[in-house]
């Protein structure tokens, strides 16, 4: 096997571990980001966090864009219900549970959930799901600057009707997914280590003045302000910067032992973990640990990862329970 983790291919599925290992750290971070928001007081002005939010989704939308797999022989009827079923029935389903969790568990009397607000306990679902729907629709155009400029407008169109907070994620994350999708095809052309190396530095000098002001989720769109150009230049640049980091920490990243396929099984089932960490987060929230030490922070991280990684095993015993609570086909 070489060392190099780009020819790291399980001979048994033929699966590029490489990408189920990057995506268990994704799902991670993104573990690890709600542990210390939970547990951290200060979890703003907690370093770690600033550096997680400052390129984790970007990252999630990076990956899914890279295996946004071209669709043009699946018919559209078998393509939506597919979609539908992997991402909106799940999304639907976490929100209004979740919603209603919130609603009724809250300690203050809160608004009754609107649809709005059921989408967006599950955002990433829903905003990948418009994304692909998108991509599928703008696939079928044979003229490739026909296609770039229809990916341009849909941008300009969400950013200035400003329906928050989805219209902040379509935009936020758009250019990482197609980013992504065009990694796909060009990855022979792997960037060289200097190159990696220098973006990483980058991002290493960036993300030490970054501020949640700067994230997809406290900007206000609409109009073209020099406040929202520099939060938004901020933003993207950690992120593809961020993400460049991670390439190239994996583009070593050692492959011996049984370590690595055993993480690359936590990337197979990130959708899963997504959605279910939720839950456990909710529960630690109702516990209420205190602390601003990373280090326990990411020991319950970890916790979290494993315990939603075995209900996961356990759904995925039962077809419908599976279908509606993970979206997953079991076959």
């Amino acid at each position: 096997m070489c060392k190099i983790m780009e020819n790291m291919i399980d001979r048994q599925s033929g699966r590029d571990l490489k990408w189920d290992l990057i995506k268990a750290f994704a799902i991670f971070l993104v573990i690890l980001g709600h542990c210390i928001q939970i547990m951290d007081p200060l979890w703003q002005q907690n370093l770690v966090q600033r550096i997680i939010y400052s390129f984790h989704m970007p990252l999630f939308m990076f990956i899914s864009g890279y295996f946004a797999m071209s669709s043009k022989n699946t018919g559209s009827g078998k393509w939506i219900i597919d979609k539908l079923r992997r991402l909106l029935v799940p999304c639907v389903v976490h929100g209004i549970v979740l919603s209603a969790a919130l609603y009724f568990l809250a300690k203050t009397p809160q608004p009754c959930p609107n649809i709005i607000s059921v989408m967006n306990v599950t955002w990433y679902l829903f905003v990948l799901f418009l994304l692909l729907v998108f991509a599928r629709i703008f696939d079928s155009i044979p003229w490739k600057a026909v296609r770039i400029i229809a990916w341009c407008v849909l941008y300009v169109v969400v950013f200035f009707v400003d329906f928050e907070p989805d219209s902040l994620y379509i935009v936020g994350m758009t250019p990482f997914f197609l980013v992504g999708r065009w990694w796909r095809n060009k990855e022979k052309m792997y960037p060289s280590t200097i190159v990696l190396v220098l973006l990483s530095l980058i991002f290493l000098a960036i993300c030490s003045q970054w501020t949640f002001e700067n994230s997809v989720y406290d900007m206000h769109l609409g109009q073209l302000s020099g406040l929202v150009v520099r939060q938004l230049a901020i933003f993207y640049s950690c992120g593809f910067c961020g993400i460049s980091l991670v390439l190239l920490v994996f583009k070593y990243c050692p492959t011996e032992g049984r370590i690595a396929p055993l993480i690359a099984k936590v990337g197979q089932r990130t959708l899963d973990l997504y959605v279910l960490q939720i839950y456990a987060i909710m529960l630690l929230n109702r516990i209420g640990i205190a602390t601003d030490k990373i280090v326990y922070c990411m020991l319950v991280a970890i916790v979290i990862m494993s315990f939603c990684f075995a209900v996961s095993s356990l759904i995925r015993k039962n077809r419908f329970l599976s279908q509606l609570i993970l979206g997953a086909r079991i076959k």
